[in-house]
């Protein structure tokens, strides 16, 4: 189990950063005082000199941090009773010539609170490179040490370990070097060698509670149960429950005792003389001797009750043309006799009001609609519906729409999703509608969304419908996020699709390619999540991310998507 976490750690992070090689090697090492032979270099080989070549020395705490992707690093602290320390030696031969009898070692020098190290590689015919990291003990361990445990060898892009060569025991790199054969140039033949070590002393494991937020339920008018997960993680546990209409929460439940257990117990709180129709923030806080934590935050919001304000969301207008559109939206009444209208305007400020209609007095959401005319072309309108009983007045969210050109307008561009996505190739799409007039388009692309490349400009005609228009690039970086949107000018103007992104592929063995597509079947409070995955060859697991932020925030269940190639 500890080896395939070390091959995994090792070989999904060098899979982001490097085009053409998955590599990932690190040592523990340090102790500059001990002497270290140095081997005169010949030309045509040499070891570790290429921009994109990691340290020489990384270390990892491989307990805390299993299947991490980025925790590869120079200095790690807090290390516990019990922890696997991995040290990773890298090596690559960025010469001409095969590097023969090529050694690596690691050096150790103890210190009252960790480990320091040093890590070096050499060859007969190679220059020794070397690097340093660290490690450091938790507070709670006292009288620690890293006792040697195991060497693990990933040669030639490798992703399992394989034997050392020539019956080496792997002790060897702790003294004059474990000698790990002829090493040719190039990226094919770039490795590590891992070092084991756990940590041990007289200090207990200790560290602060492990929570989890779970989904709020029974949510009524005025009530609800919080739930959340507490791991005490062997030390006496307290928790407790924070909560109220802003992310500030405000109140918090009585503490509880959650034990001295080191698995995770489910936990819950019961809230009552909740305000109906409101949105309520939480979250689940533990503490013990090590510490305090914070759970992630959730919300829910509690149900309406007969006699409340309507319940009002606009929702996006359809039919939209160069002058008209139909605007829509829900509308519960709650109980109560209630009218409704819509507003809409040039700004966020509306401005202009439809007359108001009866919708009953049902306790469910209807659909409401309007349509307008003597529109604008080329206009953006806000809108929003309202609605009102005898309890008060409810307003919606205000959205948008643009109307469409007319002859003499500038073009309507629409950017499209990438497709073909390779790894250094895509295909961008878009749509153009020259609206009368001659235009040509072209499509930015970059790297940020600051874009920064162009396509050559396409002729599109000066027709007054929507076309498919394409541009294929080759010569990207692969598993690289690329931005792009579809531009368009005539003689009244420019137009600029809004941006999309892709990702392009590695090579078997890397990272998926994944692409967000738009959300469907959106309703009040519920919609569908859309997106594609190629696996890359590689067994895939796969989630969405989803917020009112773009922080996002929360995650839905991993599913796995096989190990496909397309």
């Amino acid at each position: 189990m500890i080896q395939y976490r070390l091959q995994n750690l090792i070989f999904s992070d060098m899979k982001n950063i490097f085009k053409k090689v998955n590599i990932g090697l690190v040592a523990l090492l340090a102790l500059a005082a001990i002497f270290v032979p140095m081997h005169a270099a010949h030309a045509g080989a040499s070891f570790n000199n290429d921009p994109q070549d990691r340290a020489t020395l990384r270390v990892t705490n491989s307990t805390l941090n299993p299947g991490c992707t980025t925790c590869w690093t120079q200095t790690i602290t807090g290390v516990r009773n019990g922890d696997y320390v991995s040290f990773a030696i890298y090596y690559h031969n960025t010469g001409t010539s095969a590097a023969q009898n090529t050694r690596v070692r690691l050096t150790t020098n103890p210190v009252s609170n960790g480990m320091q190290a040093s890590g070096y590689v050499w060859a007969d015919n190679a220059s020794m490179v070397s690097g340093s990291a660290s490690a450091y003990f938790d507070s709670a361990l006292q009288n620690g040490e890293l006792a040697y445990d195991a060497v693990l060898w990933y040669p030639n892009q490798t992703q399992t370990a394989v034997p050392l060569p020539g019956g080496q025991t792997g002790q060897e790199v702790l003294s004059s070097g474990l000698n790990i054969g002829t090493i040719n140039p190039g990226w094919p033949s770039q490795g590590s060698v891992v070092v084991r070590f756990r940590a041990a002393g007289s200090g207990t494991q200790g560290s602060a509670p492990t929570v989890q937020t779970n989904a709020a339920t029974n949510v009524q008018q005025t009530s609800a149960t919080l739930n959340g997960s507490v791991n005490p993680n062997g030390a006496n546990t307290a928790y407790w429950f924070e909560y109220g209409t802003t992310q500030s929460f405000g109140n918090t439940t009585s503490q509880q005792n959650a034990g001295t257990g080191t698995s995770a117990q489910s936990v819950s709180a019961s809230l009552t003389s909740l305000v109906a129709n409101t949105t309520y923030y939480f979250r689940i806080d533990a503490q013990n001797q090590y510490g305090t934590v914070q759970g992630n935050t959730m919300s829910f919001t509690t149900s309406g009750q007969q006699g409340n304000t309507p319940i009002v969301q606009t929702l996006a207008a359809t039919n939209v043309q160069q002058t008209s559109a139909t605007l829509n939206g829900s509308v519960n009444p709650n109980g109560a006799d209630t009218q409704y209208w819509f507003e809409i305007g040039t700004t966020q400020s509306l401005g202009s009001q439809s007359p108001s209609q009866d919708i009953g007095s049902g306790t469910s959401a209807q659909q409401v609609t309007l349509p307008v005319s003597s529109l604008s072309p080329n206009t953006t309108y806000y809108f929003r519906v309202d609605a009102q009983n005898q309890y008060g007045t409810s307003q919606g969210s205000i959205l948008s729409f643009t109307t469409g050109g007319q002859q003499g307008s500038a073009p309507i561009v629409i950017t499209n999703a990438a497709t073909n996505v390779q790894q250094t190739s895509a295909t961008l799409n878009g749509s153009v509608n020259p609206n009368g007039a001659t235009a040509t388009y072209w499509f930015e692309y970059g790297t940020t969304q600051n874009l920064g490349n162009t396509t050559v400009q396409q002729n599109a005609g000066s027709g007054t419908t929507a076309q498919q228009v394409s541009s294929g690039l080759t010569n990207l970086l692969s598993n690289t996020t690329y931005y792009f949107r579809v531009d368009a000018q005539n003689q009244y103007g420019t137009s600029q699709g809004s941006i999309l992104s892709f990702t392009t592929g590695g090579q078997q063995g890397s990272a998926p390619i994944v692409i967000t597509n738009a959300a469907t079947n959106v309703q009040q409070t519920s919609a569908t999540l859309n997106g594609s995955v190629n696996p890359n060859g590689a067994d895939t697991q796969y989630w969405f991310e989803i917020g009112t932020t773009q922080s996002l925030g929360n995650t839905t269940p991993q599913q796995s998507i096989g190990s496909g190639t397309v």
